[in-house]
C-alpha cells in the first residue's frame, strides 16, 4: 500500500468544545505532498498544510512513513509541527494499528504571549499579563486511554509538573485521573470583581469530567489573596453529579485554612455544603486590596469555623439560600471604621484597637444574625446584636457600650446601619 499524494484545496472545519466554552472555526484549509527537504527521510511521506484557525493563519508540515507500516501492525512514525503567530508546538511519535490503536510521543507548545493565546483559542489558564507559556509531555495511547507523563507547565505565571491519566470512553464518560505538583498556582483576578452574568449564570457540573486530581503547591495566589504551601484534592466520582474540593491543608497569612467544598446536582437544583475552619489567620493582610490601596476594615489573629448549606440554580441564588452557622474569634486586632471609632468609641483617630473580639452567627436565607457579638479594648465593651444580609451586603447592628468610671458601669446604645461600604452610626434617644 502506497500513498502517491495528496491535495486538499478549501475545507472548512467547525470545532465545538464540549466544556461549553464554545467553538473554533478552521477555514481555507489546504495540504498537499511536498518533496522532502533534505534533512527528511526520502522514502516518507511529506505534506505541507495551512488554513485559517479563529481568523488567524496557521501552518503545519507533515513527516511520515508508508501507510503498509501502519495497516502491518508495525510502528508508523509521525511527526507533527505547527507554526502561527501565538502558538508555536512539535509532536514526534509513533501508532501501531493492532488489536487497538496504540502510539506514543513527544508534545511540546510553546508561546510568547498568555493573554493573546487566551483569546484566540481559549481561555486555558488565567493570565495577568503577555507572559511566555511552555508545555512539554509524554503521551502514550492504548485505545481510548491516553496516559501524560513527566508533564511540565510554564502558564504566565503558573509552573507545575505532573502526571495524569485520561479515559474517553468510560461508562460514566470522559475521566481524569493524576497528580499535579506546583510551584505557583496564580489565578489572576478571576472572579476578582463578580458581575451579574456570572452571578445569574446556570451552574453545570455535568460539563465538568469525572475522576481525581491530586493538587499540591507552594505558592497559590488569587487576585491580591496569597495561599502558602498546601494540598487539596478535586473529585467527581462515577456516576454522579457531584463535584468535591477538600483542602486538606494550607498556610494562610500565618495560619491554617482546612476545609470541603462540595457541589451536588439534585434534580434539576445544586445544593451547597461548605465546612471550613482558618485557625491563627492574621485578617488584615487577607482583607488588603492592593487594587485601591485601601487599609482593610477589619485586622487581627483571626480564627473562623464556617458550616453553611444552601439551594440553588445560580451563585446568586446560593448565596441568597446560605443557611448555617459561623463563629468567629480574633484577638490583638483593629477595627478601621470611623464612623465607629469617633461615635461609639468616642476616641481619636479612625481605628478602634481591641483586646478581643468574638460572636457567633446564624444563618438563615442569606441573612447572618447574632445575639452576642462582644469588643473589648483596654478602657471600654462594646456588645451587638443584629444581621448581615449576605447577598446585598447591608449590615443593620444595634451596639451597645459598656464603660467603666470609678466603677461603674454606663450603657450608651447605637445603631450601625445601610450598607457596608457606606456605614453610618447613630445613637439611640434615651442612652
Amino acid at each position: 500500500m502506497w500513498l502517491a499524494d495528496v491535495i486538499i484545496k478549501d475545507a472548512s472545519f467547525l470545532m465545538f468544545d464540549n466544556s461549553g466554552m464554545g467553538s473554533h472555526r478552521l477555514e481555507q484549509v489546504s495540504i498537499q505532498s511536498v518533496p522532502p527537504a533534505a534533512s527528511e527521510p526520502k522514502d516518507g511521506i511529506t505534506l505541507d498544510g495551512k488554513g485559517v484557525l479563529n481568523s488567524q493563519p496557521v501552518d503545519i508540515h507533515i513527516i511520515t512513513s508508508n501507510l503498509q507500516l501502519l495497516v502491518t501492525g508495525n510502528r508508523w512514525p509521525v511527526s507533527v509541527s505547527l507554526r502561527s503567530q501565538y502558538l508555536n508546538g512539535l509532536f514526534k511519535g509513533s501508532l501501531a494499528l493492532r488489536e487497538r490503536m496504540v502510539g506514543d510521543g513527544k508534545l511540546e507548545l510553546n508561546s510568547d504571549d498568555a493573554l493573546a493565546l487566551n483569546t484566540w483559542i481559549g481561555p486555558f489558564l488565567p493570565a495577568r499579563s503577555r507572559t511566555p507559556v511552555a508545555l512539554s509531555a509524554s503521551v502514550l495511547m492504548a485505545g481510548d486511554v491516553f496516559d501524560v507523563s513527566q508533564l511540565t507547565l510554564r502558564f504566565a505565571e503558573i509552573s507545575m509538573s505532573g502526571n495524569f491519566q485520561v479515559t474517553a470512553a468510560s461508562s460514566s464518560g470522559r475521566q481524569i485521573n493524576g497528580k499535579l505538583e506546583a510551584s505557583v498556582l496564580d489565578f489572576g483576578d478571576a472572579y476578582a470583581d463578580i458581575s451579574d452574568t456570572i452571578y445569574d449564570a446556570p451552574l453545570s457540573v455535568q460539563r465538568i469530567p469525572v475522576g481525581n486530581i491530586a493538587l499540591s503547591w507552594r505558592r497559590t495566589i488569587w487576585h491580591d489573596i496569597e495561599i502558602g504551601v498546601g494540598r487539596a484534592t478535586i473529585e467527581r466520582p462515577p456516576q454522579t453529579n457531584r463535584i468535591s474540593l477538600k483542602i486538606e491543608e494550607a498556610a494562610l497569612y500565618g495560619g491554617t485554612l482546612r476545609g470541603n467544598v462540595t457541589l451536588d446536582n439534585l434534580e434539576g437544583m445544586h445544593a451547597l455544603n461548605i465546612e471550613a475552619k482558618a485557625v491563627g489567620v492574621s485578617a488584615g493582610p487577607l482583607l488588603s486590596s492592593e487594587q485601591n490601596a485601601q487599609s482593610p476594615v477589619f485586622g487581627g489573629n483571626t480564627t473562623l469555623d464556617v458550616n453553611l448549606f444552601s439551594v440553588g440554580g445560580t451563585l446568586r441564588q446560593l448565596i441568597e439560600a446560605l443557611t448555617g452557622k459561623a463563629q468567629m474569634v480574633a484577638t490583638n486586632g483593629v477595627v478601621v471604621v470611623p464612623e465607629l471609632t469617633t461615635q461609639v468609641a468616642e476616641a481619636d483617630g479612625d481605628e478602634l484597637r481591641f483586646r478581643s473580639f468574638n460572636g457567633g452567627f446564624e444563618i438563615t436565607q442569606g441573612i447572618a444574625t447574632s445575639e452576642d457579638l462582644l469588643l473589648k479594648t483596654d478602657e471600654i465593651s462594646l456588645v451587638g446584636k443584629g444581621r448581615l444580609d449576605l447577598a446585598n451586603g447591608t449590615i443593620d447592628l444595634n451596639v451597645g457600650r459598656l464603660n467603666s468610671d470609678g466603677g461603674s458601669r454606663t450603657l450608651k446604645r447605637y445603631r450601625v446601619s445601610v450598607p457596608i461600604k457606606n456605614i453610618r452610626v447613630e445613637r439611640i434617644n434615651g442612652s
